[in-house]
């Protein structure tokens, strides 16, 4: 035993010194070499898992944006709906919701589970809204279409008036102005005339239960758009932290309520104001009609 520690005791110190230094050398660099690797490896980990968070990010920010600036059309468009045909296909299969559903899945896939769940519930609450809404407008079709035909009716009666004004002003030219003549002409215009004056009241009868039924409809939408205001306001609140954004709950709630009751303020001096213009045309209507 004591000879082979012996030896190979001898054998290192037979060693001379530049191996040594050399081996010293080597080992050090190996080591940083070591070192060196384990820290880009950490750093290149660390890069990667930022440009990910970074491009979910983006990706989050790009749709969330997206998707809130199509969830404003959204609302706009069902607003706009009684100045469109029910039945048109730019009411039933409107751009905007197309838009704002599609969306929506994006949202619901890349969002955290609690933002997921909040999108899901506001793009249902806006779709039955939207279904809710075409049924509203129902009455409002019938009434647009009466008013249609009768406006139609109106306007032919108007060109039927003309060419029967224009054959008594060329028989009075021509010197035909025996009672014979002029007779059955008269009568058809008389009737012209009254049937006239049934179908102008008749439109204007309908043109002021249409613009009624548009200030029932934007009651019934303001009122539902107000139920629907806590979740969006709390999905707001969600996709702003989500971006890192600082966002007060409660500060969205009280801007949110603040804005309805302004908005619903001024629909309501809409509505004096419009009764008050169709009052003072009725009046002025009943004074210039022949007694």
């Amino acid at each position: 035993m004591n000879s082979a520690i012996e030896l190979i005791t001898g054998l290192f110190v037979s060693i001379p010194g530049e191996i040594w230094g050399a081996m010293i050398a080597l080992s050090g660099v190996w080591i940083s070499s070591r070192t060196q690797k384990t820290r880009l490896r950490a750093e290149l980990q660390a890069q990667s898992e930022e440009a990910d968070k970074q491009r979910k990010s983006d990706l989050r920010r790009e749709i969330y944006l997206d998707a809130t600036e199509s969830l404003s059309r959204l609302a706009s468009h069902i607003a706009q709906l009684p100045n469109l045909d029910p039945s048109s296909e730019e009411a039933m299969s409107p751009e905007a919701l197309s838009q704002f559903s599609g969306l929506s899945a994006k949202l619901q896939l890349i969002a955290e589970p609690k933002t997921s769940k909040l999108a899901s519930k506001v793009s249902t609450k806006y779709g039955i809204l939207y279904l809710q809404a075409l049924q509203q407008l129902l009455p409002l079709q019938n009434i647009s279409i009466e008013k249609e035909i009768a406006e139609e009716a109106l306007e032919s009666i108007g060109d039927t008036i003309t060419k029967t004004m224009a054959q008594i002003d060329a028989l009075t030219r021509a010197g035909l102005s025996s009672y014979s003549v002029f007779e059955p002409l008269t009568i058809d215009m008389n009737t012209l005339v009254q049937k006239s004056d049934e179908l102008q009241e008749q439109v204007r009868l309908l043109g002021r239960r249409k613009i009624q039924h548009q200030h029932d409809y934007m009651r019934w939408l303001l009122d539902r758009l107000r139920e629907v205001t806590e979740p969006t306001v709390e999905l707001s609140v969600a996709l702003r932290e989500e971006l890192n954004i600082i966002g007060d709950i409660e500060e969205f709630r009280k801007n949110a309520r603040e804005n309805h009751e302004e908005i619903q303020s001024e629909f309501e001096n809409l509505i004096e104001l419009t009764n008050q213009h169709l009052e003072s045309d009725q009046a002025a209507d009943k004074q210039n009609s022949p007694t």
